[in-house]
This record gives structure tokens, sequence and C-alpha cells, in this order.
């Protein structure tokens, strides 16, 4: 159920890719320094807001679903100014919007934590790898697929012999509509299942020990339960854990606090 939202996005997003130059030649008239400039600062500022900006944004100013849900929101705002900009300067306000693709590295880290604590238990490196082998198939069929989809899509939308009629603009329409209707998925989503909820989560403590970092006590714990599990023994002799430690004989083994 998660998955799905990344696989049609991928076919929103790998479809504008394919079409990205022609559409700018044909709309704008630019060459090819106009298109490498925008895909530069595009390029700069999506590595800026995954890479800084999200570990600031969340979970201290916004919950990871929220950023899932409204990020797609955001992106779908971004296809609309890019498809009814009457210019190329005015392109660039769409990059304001940028700040939505957060909903990628936030949705599969999700994906990931529910993968731990729901029921497919994939809490292992190999199954780890198994899922993120499968996003990242899921990402590319998407990105094929929309290479196709979106090339038809503007064919036949500039096919036309009169430019008046002409609109070029349709297949961002069809990109917003995927991602507002991924937006409106995940809200719907979230809002009916029971993904990463507290007592969900607290599972992670119970059923998976290395999800969180051993501490001093755990260790003091363990020793001292085997300490008197042994210094119980009838055959205080043959005791290899008992008085002898606690007294600092140098003969004995190191436990607990010696250790």
């Amino acid at each position: 159920q998660l998955m799905a939202p990344i696989f049609f996005q991928n076919i929103a997003s790998g479809g504008l890719i394919s079409i990205w130059y022609i559409y700018m030649n044909y709309k704008f008239n630019t060459n090819a320094s106009d298109v490498g400039l925008y895909l530069s600062v595009f390029a700069g500022m999506t590595a800026f807001t995954q890479g800084y900006l999200l570990k600031k944004l969340i979970p201290k100013i916004i919950s990871e679903k929220s950023a899932v849900k409204y990020g797609y929101l955001v992106l779908s705002i971004q296809y609309v100014i890019i498809g009814i900009s009457p210019s190329y300067g005015y392109l660039f306000i769409s990059l304001l919007f940028i700040i939505g693709t957060v909903y990628d590295p936030t949705l599969k880290g999700l994906i990931v934590k529910e993968s731990m604590v729901g029921e497919l238990k994939m809490d292992s490196i190999g199954r780890q790898g198994n899922l993120q082998g499968t996003l990242n198939s899921l990402s590319t069929m998407g990105s094929a697929i929309g290479s196709i989809v979106l090339s038809q899509i503007f064919s036949w939308s500039i096919s036309t012999t009169n430019n008046k009629l002409s609109k070029p603009w349709i297949s961002f329409a069809v990109c917003f509509c995927i991602t507002f209707l991924c937006s409106m998925y995940m809200i719907y989503l979230f809002n009916t299942k029971d993904f990463l909820t507290n007592n969900r989560t607290a599972r992670l403590s119970t059923d998976a020990p290395s999800s969180r970092p051993l501490k001093e006590e755990d260790f003091l714990e363990a020793t001292d339960a085997l300490y008197n599990d042994y210094d119980n023994d009838n055959d205080n002799d043959n005791d290899y854990i008992g008085d002898d430690v606690m007294k600092n004989d140098v003969n004995a083994p190191l436990i607990g606090n010696d250790a």
C-alpha cells in the first residue's frame, strides 16, 4: 500500500524527463544552455532540500506522515506552474515548490520502518536489501512507462497544425493529476490505516533488540542474574562465578563490574 505512490509518481517524473528538452524548445524556443541552466539549479536545490532541509524539518517541525502527504501536494502545484508559465523566466518560480521532493526519502524511510514492525518482519540485512531492490525496481518501471506515455501525450498535444490550438501543457496536467491523486491517497491511507502508531512502533524495542543501543544497566542486570545463579549452586568449590569474583581474586575470571 505504501509502495504504490512511488510507482505512479515515477510515471509522472520519469515521463517529464523524456520530454523536458523538447517541451522547453517548443514552448519557449530555448537552447541547450537555457535547459542546462534550469536543470542545474533544479538539481542543486533538490540536493539542498533532501540533504540539508530534510533533517532540519523532519520530525522537528513536521511529522514524517505530514511530509509525505503534503509533499505530494506541493509537488503537484509545481507541475501546474511549469505548465502555465508564459515564458522561460517564470519557470524558476516553480523551484520555490521543490521542497515537496522531501516526500520521496521520507516515504521510503517509513516503508523501511513499517517493514520492521509490521507483519513482514523484514528486520534482517538480506530482507532489507530485497526491500530496497523492490523500491528501486518500482521507480525504474514507473519511469520507463512514464517515458512512453508522456511522450505520446505530448506528441498528440502539439500535433495540430494550428498553433493556437496547441496545448503542450497537457502533459503537465496529467502529471498534476497523478501527483495530486497520490497526495489524496496518502492522506486517506494514513487516516484509515494503522501505520507506525505508538503501539506498533513500541514493538521495535521488544521484537528487535538491535533497534536501541545497550546501556550499562542492561549488562549489570544480566551479570547480576548470572552471578546469583552460580552463587546459589550447592557445590561452591566448582563455582567459576562466585564470591572470589567479588573479592577481586586475580585467578577468577572477570565478570560483571570487574569486567
